[in-house]
């Protein structure tokens, strides 16, 4: 069936009324995608010290070997941090 403002009826859970979850996808058919998340500062975190290094990646879902803790000075060493 198709609805008005529906911005992709091949997926049933991508509609109007359909609530923003993470995804990378507009959900709610308002022609943003993702809006209304919090989104985080991820840093790759090597040696799983809790603290990352390199430049950030901003997402709404963590990042699996990711800190939120910037600034590791040795990021192959979890006892220099």
């Amino acid at each position: 069936m198709l609805v008005a403002g529906d911005c992709d009826d091949l997926i049933a859970a991508v509609n109007p009324g359909a609530t923003e979850i993470c995804n990378g996808i507009d959900d709610d058919c308002d022609l943003s995608i993702d809006n209304g998340l919090t989104f985080l500062n991820y840093y790759v975190d090597v040696d799983a010290d809790g603290f990352g290094a390199g430049l950030a990646t901003s997402s709404c879902n963590p990042i699996a070997g990711s800190a939120l803790v910037a600034g590791d000075c040795d990021d192959n060493n979890a006892a220099a941090n």
